[in-house]
């Protein structure tokens, strides 16, 4: 598809018109809000999720048969930890940017084919692990499950080591002052992990409900997001959740290009 499209006979930058609640922490957002601009929309940074980071004051060895990192977080509060595993111990990054994030510390990571806990599961080099083996899994506080109870249930040992915790910040004036201004006819918040999506309900909700209410569209960047967004708004979504495929810079603007279009067309055709 190309970069641009025609309505009416008249070319448009494809997000032309579209303003994108992006959530993700500020200090992580530049390459989204600079993606977005250039495709048209109109960016607005309102951070539902601050990163802070935690101490682990003693390493949990330096004998494991893998190491799991699940996000960038991970690798910029823990990436030390990539060391304490036996030679020939791979380590997994669960999505390309976190394989990037390594990389720049010198460790060559390998990904799953679907970035998440399921693809981590499925992949053949954590297949290959049997009873007895150790894994290090390296997340934030309250990460799911899904990674720890499916290898504990192969006999396998998981220690977790959780190097940063997820906080809801404070209202920013600032950000509250840029949606309003923004007008609310096509807003879309961006919703990366089920985290951004609770506080931004939380935020809006409890001090600015007229902005909640009127938050035309939620875009979420995996399946299981979304179904969360539906289980917990139900009858107060005003439209279907746009399905992205993904929470790299790529997949989010083409995700959210594809549904602009669509709705789009639906409104001039």
């Amino acid at each position: 598809m190309s970069s641009r499209w025609t309505v009416r006979g008249s070319v448009r930058e494809p997000l032309q018109g579209l303003n994108v609640i992006v959530t993700r922490p500020r200090h992580q957002a530049d390459a989204l809000l600079e993606a977005l601009a250039s495709a048209g929309a109109h960016a607005i940074s309102f951070p539902t999720i601050r990163i802070a980071p935690r101490s682990v004051t003693t390493s949990p060895g330096d004998d494991f048969d893998a190491v799991i990192f699940v996000s960038v977080n991970a690798v910029q509060h823990g990436s030390w930890v990539a060391s304490t595993r036996t030679a020939s111990a791979p380590v997994i990054a669960v999505g390309a940017a976190t394989a990037a994030a390594l990389l720049d510390h010198g460790v060559v990571a390998q990904t799953p084919a679907e970035a998440n806990s399921e693809g981590v599961l499925a992949m053949p080099a954590i297949r290959a692990l049997h009873a007895g083996m150790r894994v290090l899994l390296v997340r934030g506080v309250g990460g799911r499950a899904t990674l720890p109870v499916g290898l504990r249930a192969r006999s396998i040992e998981v220690v977790v080591a959780e190097v940063y915790e997820r906080q809801c910040p404070a209202v920013d004036p600032a950000a509250a002052a840029r949606l309003a201004e923004a007008g609310f006819r096509d807003h879309v918040a961006l919703a990366t992990s089920v985290e951004t999506f609770e506080n931004l309900v939380s935020l809006l909700g409890t001090e600015h409900t007229t902005v909640l209410a009127r938050v035309g569209y939620f875009a979420a960047v995996s399946q299981r997001i979304g179904d969360h967004i539906r289980a917990t708004l139900g009858g107060q979504l005003h439209h279907p959740v746009w399905q992205l495929t993904g929470a790299g810079v790529h997949p989010i603007v083409t995700g959210l290009r594809d549904n602009w279009v669509h709705v789009s067309a639906g409104r001039t055709g």
